[in-house]
């Protein structure tokens, strides 16, 4: 039977509570999969991988917001795409994503994230963290699918090389064969890839 591959690195110890956070994400992308057996939250947009992201700060305990009004710095109003009050913290996080899949984007498309992440003026928290998120959903051609598990790993290698001060990873072994739908209905979509970095 085959195992999920997953994976979690805090590299930056203000985000070590993310821990928890990353596990719940883990542990409802795999749930989704499993439950719909032929769909993936992470082939969606950017969105829809937010809101997965939102449903893992509820599981931990935490309190989430999605798609708000927010103030921006060169325009008066614009919208935050998450924000995120840890229970165990006394400042909430503002967090701004992309969502991609072509992984050799990542590094100019994680700096686009950090970019709009660091332009949020918190309205009453001034000492509010501000993030960039990145999430990565990399497809593989079905001529190329022979060696699954090993695409897969050339994929954790690469993103792996950009810095950051999150990467997570989570293919789960009921996605593994994901296929896109009209014209990339010949291409696998594994699995997706988190990367974070905080602003400043």
């Amino acid at each position: 039977m085959e195992e999920d591959v997953q994976g979690i690195m805090i590299f930056n110890e203000k985000l070590l509570h993310w821990k928890n956070l990353l596990t719940q994400w883990l542990a409802l992308t795999t749930y989704y999969c499993d439950f719909m057996e032929d769909d993936a939250p992470y082939y969606y947009t950017e969105r829809a991988n937010i809101g997965v992201l939102a449903g893992a700060a509820w599981k931990s305990g935490w309190i989430s917001l999605e798609e708000f009004g927010a103030r921006k710095r060169g325009k008066r109003q614009g919208r935050c795409d998450l924000y995120i009050y840890p229970s165990n913290r006394e400042i909430g996080e503002y967090i701004e994503a992309k969502h991609i899949y072509n992984i050799s984007q990542t590094k100019p498309w994680l700096d686009k994230a950090i970019i709009d992440a660091a332009k949020l003026r918190p309205y009453k928290e001034e000492s509010a963290v501000k993030i960039g998120v990145l999430f990565i959903t990399p497809g593989i051609h079905e001529k190329f699918s022979s060696n699954l598990i090993d695409q897969i790993n050339q994929f954790i290698k690469t993103a792996a090389k950009i810095s950051c001060d999150i990467f997570a990873y989570s293919f789960p072994a009921s996605a593994r064969e994901l296929r896109g739908g009209g014209q990339y209905k010949n291409i696998i979509y594994p699995g997706v890839l988190l990367l974070a970095q905080v602003v400043g």
